[in-house]
């Protein structure tokens, strides 16, 4: 299940627009590595996993934009997949990412 949620707030001087999604999943069965159809009776635990992200936009330049965002905010780890016992692979942890826009 992926639920997100975005709103815009309208100033005279600039646009804000808050986004948070939400991405939930009751576990599934996880397949090695080097064979991804064998799953060895592997299985995830439920995960939840949110991400989050705000953008700014500049009235007075029109095309230009900012944003700052986060995936994994809540830095959660889940096995995603294994090549043995000891070979697990996770999630990536949290990351954060920023960038400028300017479209002509």
């Amino acid at each position: 299940m992926v639920t997100s949620a975005t709103y815009t707030i309208d100033t005279p001087i600039l646009s804000i627009r808050p986004n948070i999604d939400l991405t939930y999943n009751d576990g599934y069965a996880i397949g090695n590595a080097g064979n991804p159809d064998s799953t060895d009776g592997a299985w995830t635990n439920s995960q939840v996993l949110w991400n989050a992200s705000l953008g700014i936009e500049p009235t007075a330049v029109r095309g230009l934009s900012f944003f700052v965002g986060c995936k994994n905010c809540a830095d959660r780890t889940y096995n995603v997949s294994f090549l043995s016992a000891t070979s697990i692979y996770l999630n990536p942890p949290r990351t954060w990412n920023a960038h400028v826009r300017y479209q002509f």
